[in-house]
């Protein structure tokens, strides 16, 4: 019974032992998961703690040393514009291969084969390995080193790299540590390398915009101030790094520009803003032409708006002067016009009953005196604005409109198109000259009747905004190029977009009378416009306080 007993004893002794041992084991390898674990997380950590790609390589190396007992350690990068692979960064080495240049062709030895099948390779010693095609790395002196591919965003962007100069066999432990390492690094090197992208690029569009002469001024989706370059420093007299995270409403900005900037950011549509306005620069009083147009980005959603301004005070010097020169003509002209009339008229009462063919003569000579007395009448116009206007009266905007509107149907008619009326009720009086308001409305819709195709529709908008009674004629016609919206206001000036708009008769100085008698009610002209889908111009006039 006693010896039964004692084998029983012995026995559970052993059990217990075999447990231990196990729990011994298991405890060993759960220890050396956590510090693979601890390891890669602390790579990580080291990794990315900066965006800086020469900061970022170098953490790379120190944390690879010390997770993994080799002498020495490197990362390649693929260089995809040059097709190599690039030595980029080393630790521990006896020679120095970044400096020297250490490129591999696309393709070619064992570093190629490591990235094109994405696969861990370990080798011995390199000096006899015919896999290695740069010959001064085999004669560096390495007995081992495993190579293990870098990945990032789901494809291979490089290979780290552990070397040895002493006979060393990698465990699977290692192995497996540096293939996770591999990936955070390559992770961390991606986010740096797009970093880099984005900082040389935002530097080359800074450089770009620091070196343009017009004033360029960007605010995002929530009204700050995101650029602000050299040119707008200079006229606005503001340090960018004063304004930019500002909103736009609270820089000391002209306040035209306020406006049009106010305008453009409520508006739905995605149209670009064209106005002009004067303002005081560095050397006195200015005129710019501004440009307001929305960022979009790749999907087509806006990412905030631009607006790019260029002085044209010298233009509108030598404007003035070639205007003075032709009315100076204008005047001189008018007497002879009148004889010419007169001759071609008695002439055509000579005649008695002209046949078809003189008949057509006599119209087209008619038709050219016309034409020439309406120019002569636009510029001698544009002399009684600029002498200035007689403001004296209370108009309502909304009725000298609808009065344009009724007067244009039968031109309309003609082009079988289609008008249409909205107009606010109760608006506001403004002082005015309901003369001249009612003519700058006619240029407007005629001019839209004259651009809109046959079947067209033009749209007249009356309302109050803010202090102020805005006018839009709307047209469904050809639309007018970006690069042509801030010249559509110059005298004599036509964009030259089609054959169709090249044989519309006209002098261009339409728009120019509309400028300037806004102008003389202390209100501001503008457009928008996009090829291909129509045009609003517009004009807002200030109300009586």
């Amino acid at each position: 019974m006693g010896k039964k007993m004692s084998a029983q004893s012995h026995e559970s002794v052993g059990v217990v032992e075999r447990l231990t041992e196990q729990n011994q084991r298991l405890a060993e390898e759960v220890k050396r998961r956590i510090d693979q674990l601890a390891a890669i997380n602390s790579v990580a950590t080291v990794v990315g703690q900066s965006l800086d790609l020469e900061v970022t390589l170098q953490s790379a190396l120190s944390a690879v040393m010390d997770v993994i007992n080799v002498e020495a350690t490197g990362i390649s990068l693929i260089d995809g514009e040059n097709k190599e692979l690039v030595l980029r960064a080393q630790r521990g080495w006896k020679r120095d291969f970044v400096k020297m240049g250490m490129r591999i062709p696309m393709g070619h030895g064992l570093s190629w084969y490591v990235i094109e099948n994405d696969e861990l390779v370990v080798t011995g010693d390199v000096s006899q390995d015919p896999r290695i095609k740069h010959q001064a790395f085999q004669e560096e002196g390495i007995q081992a080193q495993a190579l293990a591919p870098m990945h990032a965003r789901g494809r291979v962007i490089g290979i780290l790299s552990a070397l040895s100069y002493e006979q060393y066999i990698f465990t699977e432990e290692e192995l497996s540590v540096l293939c996770a390492i591999a990936d955070q690094v390559g992770v961390a090197l991606d986010n740096a390398c797009l970093f880099s992208d984005v900082v040389s690029n935002e530097n080359h569009l800074r450089a770009i915009l620091d070196c343009t002469a017009d004033i360029i001024l960007a605010v995002d989706m929530d009204y700050n101030v995101c650029s602000f370059n050299h040119a707008a420093e200079s006229f606005f007299g503001l340090e960018a790094g004063h304004v930019i995270g500002c909103q736009f409403e609270q820089i000391r900005l002209p306040e035209p520009l306020v406006r049009g900037l106010s305008e453009a950011t409520q508006r739905q549509d995605r149209t670009s803003l064209a106005f002009e306005f004067n303002c005081e620069g560095p050397a006195g009083d200015h005129v710019l032409s501004s440009s307001i147009s929305p960022v979009l980005d790749a999907g087509g959603m806006s990412q905030g708006w631009v607006a790019v301004m260029g002085d044209i005070t010298h233009l509108h010097a030598l404007d003035q002067l070639k205007t003075q020169v032709i009315q100076t003509a204008a005047h001189d002209l008018r007497s002879p016009l009148a004889a010419i009339r007169g001759a071609i008229s008695l002439l055509h009462d000579a005649f008695g009953k002209p046949d078809e063919k003189q008949e057509k003569v006599f119209r087209v000579a008619f038709d050219g005196l016309s034409q020439t007395q309406q120019l002569i009448d636009n510029l001698l116009n544009i002399e009684r604005i600029e002498s200035g206007l007689v403001i004296d009266q209370h108009v309502e905007l909304g009725r000298l409109a609808k009065r344009v509107m009724e007067d244009q149907r039968v031109a309309a008619a003609r082009r079988e198109q289609k008008l249409e009326v909205d107009i606010s009720t109760r608006l506001p009086m403004i002082y005015g000259s309901d003369i001249w308001l009612e003519r700058a409305i006619a240029n407007y819709v005629g001019n839209a009747i004259k651009y809109t195709p046959h079947g067209g529709t033009i749209r007249l908008v009356v309302w109050r905004e803010k202090g102020e009674v805005l006018l839009e004629v709307e047209d469904n016609g050809p639309g007018i190029p970006l690069e042509a919206q801030n010249r559509l206001f110059e005298r004599f000036y036509r964009v030259p977009q089609s054959a169709e708009n090249d044989m519309m008769q006209g002098s261009g100085l339409g728009l120019a009378i509309v400028k300037l008698v806004i102008a003389q009610h202390g209100g501001r002209v503008y457009v928008r416009s996009q090829p291909g889908k129509g045009s609003t111009f517009g004009f807002a006039l200030p109300t009586i306080p």
